[in-house]
């Protein structure tokens, strides 16, 4: 007559998983914070429509002689590395 084998172990090695699991958490201090919005955060970004962009910089003789020394337009290349198996 063959034993059966003990179906207590593995419930027995889940409830020390969470038990240490539990203990490890409460340890570290993993406890959830939600993130707390403060009302200076909200003027910041209403203050974000009152910027104005200058596009005077574009039109100095500094930009406009700049060069562009890349292949035009761009061809494209072998893509990643040769794949001796593909034949």
């Amino acid at each position: 007559m063959q034993q059966q084998p003990s179906k207590l172990i593995p419930y027995l090695i889940i409830l020390l998983g969470l038990v240490g699991g539990y203990y490890f958490h409460a340890q570290t201090g993993g406890g959830f914070v939600p993130p707390v919005l403060l009302q200076e955060s909200r003027d910041d970004i209403r203050a974000l429509k009152n910027i104005r962009i200058d596009f005077t910089l574009l039109e100095k003789p500094e930009y406009k002689n700049l060069r562009f020394y890349a292949e035009f337009p761009i061809t494209p290349g072998f893509p990643g590395k040769y794949d001796p198996f593909s034949n």
